[in-house]
């Protein structure tokens, strides 16, 4: 009776492992079919939250390790992955600029508002110091890129908006064209009921039309407009130039430009400039 309660056993336990192979195969089989999609926690400028990573983008290799505060009390980037370019962004708010003065101060480029469109009536403006910008930090010997404030609320606004930056610089040796849509919080405006799909729909046509004609495109945003105004796999083809004044770009792709400080100050500019940097791969 003992031996037979022994092969009883032996049996019940030979199942339960058989059974538990089955299950893991089958596991291991569904995981492959279906695979989970891999997470990441992010601080995205109000909160910790939880994004859904996207294969198609890459993830930034830049650590709080790769920045010192300079004398001025400016990050410097002393990592070794990339060579950083010292650069400013300026439209008319800055008034008239001594552009030789900005390239002596160790400026190597600029990116010049070109242009924007009203958020309220929906108008096409240029820059009112677009011209004078562009002919002085060309003369001055920098690199230039430009960029456009845009109020799109469909793609044929944003294709408008880039055949409007088209149109004012190819007369110029400019590369970097860059979508500037930006959520308008201190006031009523016609873009305020946009949801995720339609403002990256804008991007991806705006930045469409720019490489079709030539040019490398590049989207702007902070940090809580790319986490969750922007589907950025849409925009995986174009650059990204991240907005985040602070010691370090705290952001979970690569970005190419990163805008680092509203309050610089250079010579050559009277009052306050936006200082930025670009990262090209070593």
């Amino acid at each position: 009776m003992k031996k037979r309660n022994d092969y009883k056993i032996l049996i019940l336990l030979f199942v339960i492992a058989l059974a538990s192979i089955i299950i893991v195969l089958f596991h291991r089989a569904n995981i492959e079919k279906n695979p989970s999609p891999t997470t990441a926690v992010v601080n995205d400028g109000s909160n910790l939250t939880t994004i859904t990573v996207d294969p198609n983008i890459e993830v930034s290799r830049l650590t709080p390790e790769d920045f010192i505060m300079d004398d001025n009390g400016n990050p410097k980037y002393i990592g070794s992955d990339y060579i950083a370019h010292n650069g400013i962004d300026v439209a008319d708010y800055q008034g008239d600029i001594d552009w030789q003065a900005v390239k002596d101060s160790g400026i190597e480029y600029a990116i010049i508002r070109c242009g924007y469109r009203g958020y309220t009536e929906s108008g096409l403006y240029e820059d009112g110091h677009f011209l004078a910008n562009i002919k002085g930090a060309t003369d001055a010997g920098l690199q230039l890129g430009v960029y456009f404030f845009s109020q799109a609320i469909d793609q044929q606004e944003a294709i408008e908006e880039a055949n409007f930056v088209l149109e004012r610089i190819r007369d110029y040796n400019i590369k970097l064209v860059v979508y500037d849509w930006e959520k308008i919080d201190y006031d009523t405006a016609r873009t305020d009921n946009m949801e995720i799909e339609a403002i990256s729909s804008c991007a991806n046509a705006f930045c469409r039309t720019v490489e079709n004609a030539g040019y490398t495109a590049c989207v702007y945003f902070n940090v809580n407009t790319g986490y969750n105004l922007y589907n950025l796999g849409e925009l995986a083809d174009y650059e990204f130039w991240l907005s985040d004044p602070s010691a370090f770009p705290e952001f979970y792709y690569h970005v190419f430009m990163w805008q680092y400080s509203f309050e610089g100050s250079i010579d050559g500019i009277e009052g306050s400039v936006d200082l930025d940097m670009i990262f090209t791969k070593k």
